[in-house]
């Protein structure tokens, strides 16, 4: 009886957790970035027992973050999307969405960032003749995108065991990017969020139980 009742709770506690998340999820997903935005690419996920290692890693999902600066490169707000690749066509997809014209984009090198031009916006890539990881890092122009990937990281490191990354990624990334919009007003995130669970639709557990598909795939 006490193993049955610990599983209800769980299973209870669970379902509220998502259905939260699903309502920053929704009340984020229309979010857009303007003036100045620095972007990367990463993963969200790690490995799991007995399956790829490294990138090939099925539970592993790769994502586009994007943060809106200051001009002296304070971070103001943020963007974190699962997608199914870094290819110029997906990117271009996600930036007409998540970017606002005009603005312009500083990314690392990769070739499918180009993709932000199809949002109107300009493009400044910064490739580093070092070509190490360790060079993007310590580079001042992504200083606000590095601070937000490595609390990121952080975050998930140390509140969760681990989630399928696959079912999952955006609603946990919904969460983290909710309250990171909302962190110069603490004292009013809970009541909005309150407020925005209330005239939320339904959702039925069996819903919530199914993988979320990445927005930007073709």
């Amino acid at each position: 009886m006490e193993s049955s009742s610990s599983e209800g709770c769980y299973r209870t506690a669970w379902l509220v957790k998502h259905k939260l998340m699903l309502v920053m999820f929704e009340q984020e997903r229309d979010r857009r970035l303007g003036d100045l935005v620095q972007i990367d690419d990463a993963f969200i996920g790690g490995e799991r027992t007995g399956g790829k290692r490294g990138r090939g890693s099925e539970n592993k999902a790769p994502l586009i973050a994007a943060v809106q600066t200051t001009p002296d490169g304070q971070a103001i707000y943020a963007r974190l999307d699962v997608l199914p690749d870094w290819r110029v066509p997906t990117v271009a997809r996600w930036a007409v969405k998540a970017l606002w014209t005009s603005t312009h984009v500083v990314s690392d090198g990769l070739s499918g960032f180009v993709g932000v031009k199809s949002a109107a916006c300009s493009h400044e890539p910064i490739i580093h003749n070092t070509g190490t990881a360790k060079a993007n890092v310590q580079h001042a122009r992504f200083k606000a995108i590095n601070t937000l990937l490595g609390n990121l990281k952080m975050w998930m490191n140390t509140t969760f065991r681990g989630f399928k990354t696959d079912h999952y990624a955006t609603r946990y990334l919904a969460e983290f990017q909710y309250r990171f919009n909302r962190r110069f007003d603490l004292t009013q995130l809970m009541p909005a969020l309150l407020a925005s669970c209330a005239v939320q639709l339904p959702a039925r557990e069996v819903s919530m139980r199914t993988a979320m598909t990445a927005e930007f795939a073709t």
